[in-house]
């Protein structure tokens, strides 16, 4: 099974270089925009990629953070291998855009390919951040499947169309009408593939792969069942600690109204012009150790609740996530969120607060400016337009976004893979029945 890796790394900048890197993005943004062939293009275990300039701030108590400069793609693979894919396919860009950063190494013309490479890759391993939690949308799917797969069906779909017009499969049963369109695959022979067992991460593998994680889980239930009593009095215990920080937060309200709608309109430009949308944003950690552990707990409950339970493409009953992760960084200080998710932000927003509230709140409520809640989980997220006008105003322009399968929803690239699976071995006609109003 295909493993999809989430990858970040963020670099200090040098002030004096800010305006020409934002030149430099600015570019290559409009590239992409424009439907030219960038480095991401050109590899092709790339789904999503963007670079994003953390701007200078100060923040709620008049902490400092100096401006950096982060890089976050989803990849399939080795995160590594792609980093020197990377580096290779367009040196001088990435030399252009680090050479902006603070302590990148000088590239003598004398140094081998190699020596190079090294240096550069040494560098960013540097500066690589880790989630601390992570969600796949199509999970165990490369780039590659997703794409071929969606050709696939756009085939099909032809053809049922061309035979429909056609008027060929009137009273024709479900199974014929399968039987059909599998002979028509089978006749092509660059598409034959679409018939072979799975080679590029089916649910068999995924539900293989959660099987034996969740014995693995239902294992150390078992070792620690005799303990439920002590670690139910220390989570007792810890709630109530948490509830007394809850009364002492202190609600932060926008003060300047149109600085914030100023600030609205200069994200909400970029979006709604593919099917996805990409939403960047960081927030400062409420401080006190109490804080620190309960927002590391509760992502590290989502991070394998993400990996073990939510693998059939929904987050809760939430279906229009990519991927999106967590990042606790500037040592322990701010919450980075990443997202690739589909439709509106409106509708995105409105998604979480009616179907997850509960693990919204559990998160953010760690935050400063998030709105008051109470007992970790109620309160916050449930007030939709405080929570919305926080989550905006958290929110960052992402300089440069890249989407390898712009058209392509979270519900679509499942639903072809069903398609996909459906073209293999026997059905009875309920089955087949079901399989072609997949269509």
């Amino acid at each position: 099974m295909i493993r999809q890796t989430d990858l970040a790394i963020i670099c200090p900048i040098l002030p004096e270089r800010l305006t020409q890197l934002r030149a430099l993005l600015q570019q290559l943004a409009a590239d992409i925009s424009a439907g030219e062939t960038t480095l991401f293009d050109r590899l092709i275990e790339n789904h999503f990629s963007r670079w994003v300039i953390l701007e200078e701030a100060i923040g709620v108590d008049g902490d400092h953070y100096k401006p950096q400069l982060l890089f976050a793609s989803n990849i399939d693979g080795d995160q590594w291998d792609y980093l020197h894919g990377l580096f290779t396919v367009d040196r001088a860009l990435i030399l252009a855009i680090y050479g902006c950063c603070e302590g990148f190494p000088a590239l003598s013309t004398q140094l081998s390919d190699d020596a190079q490479i090294s240096a550069v890759l040494a560098y960013w391993r540097f500066h690589r951040v880790s989630s601390c939690g992570f969600f796949i949308g199509a999970t165990g799917l490369s780039r590659q499947c997703i794409k071929r797969e969606a050709a696939l069906v756009t085939l099909l779909q032809t053809e049922i169309d061309k035979r429909v017009a056609q008027d060929q499969w009137r009273g024709r049963s479900a199974e014929y009408i399968r039987s059909e369109l599998q002979h028509f695959v089978r006749m092509q022979s660059e598409w034959s593939w679409a018939l072979l067992p799975e080679r590029c991460g089916g649910w068999q593998e995924v539900v293989l792969y959660v099987g034996k994680a969740s014995l693995l889980i239902l294992l150390i239930l078992l070792v620690l069942l005799p303990l439920w009593f002590p670690i139910s009095l220390i989570l007792m215990v810890w709630l109530l600690m948490v509830r007394q920080k809850e009364r002492q937060d202190q609600v932060i309200d926008i003060q300047n109204w149109q600085a914030h709608y100023d600030h609205i309109a200069r994200i909400a430009v970029d979006e709604d012009y593919v099917q996805q949308n990409p939403m960047t944003s960081i927030t400062e950690i409420k401080s006190g150790w109490i804080r620190q552990v309960t927002l590391r707990s509760v992502l590290g409950v989502i991070n394998g609740a993400a990996e073990y339970i939510f693998t059939r493409g929904k987050l809760g009953d939430i279906e229009t996530i990519h991927f999106a992760r967590w990042i606790i960084m500037d040592e322990g200080r701010r919450l980075l969120f990443l997202s690739n998710y589909d439709g509106s932000w409106e509708r995105y927003l409105g998604d979480f607060i009616d179907r997850a509230a509960d693990g919204l709140t559990a998160i953010w409520s760690n935050t400063k400016g998030f709105p008051r809640t109470r007992w970790l989980i109620k309160g916050g997220a449930r007030y939709a337009q405080s929570f919305k006008a926080y989550a905006r105003a958290s929110q960052l322009t992402t300089q440069v976004w890249y989407t390898a399968y712009r058209r392509l929803s979270v519900a679509n690239i499942n639903n072809n893979r069903h398609i996909r699976e459906g073209l293999r071995g026997e059905m009875v006609r309920a089955d087949a029945e079901a399989w072609l109003k997949l269509f």
